[in-house]
């Protein structure tokens, strides 16, 4: 509002005009309905961008930070991939059985 005060009246006498001005820039949306004609006013949108990138950007990390598994958690998982290799292996094995029971089965009564 300061900075674009006198020379844009039209966009800078409402306080939420500047605001939205200042969050579709930090949102790097850039929707150019409005934009600052002022050194000054360029100067706070450029600034409004490079804190919207700084802020996706912490916001990116710490989710993917909370998202990540600790160790305890990682072995965890391996075990349990471990488990359901071997109940796979388990089921694949008795049907190995089964189709070989079955044909020994046949072959014994003559078909």
């Amino acid at each position: 509002r300061v900075a674009e005060g006198c020379a844009n009246q039209i966009q800078s006498n409402y306080f939420w005009n500047q605001l939205w001005m200042v969050m579709v820039t930090m949102s790097t949306t850039g929707y150019g309905d409005m934009y600052p004609v002022t050194h000054a006013g360029r100067f706070v949108s450029i600034f409004a961008m490079v804190a919207g990138f700084l802020f996706t950007a912490i916001f990116t990390a710490s989710a993917t930070r909370a998202f990540d598994l600790n160790d305890n958690e990682a072995e965890l998982v391996r075990i349990m991939s471990i488990e359901a290799m071997r109940c796979r292996l388990v089921i694949a094995s008795a049907r190995r059985i089964q189709v070989f029971v079955r044909i020994k089965s046949k072959r014994l009564k003559g078909e």
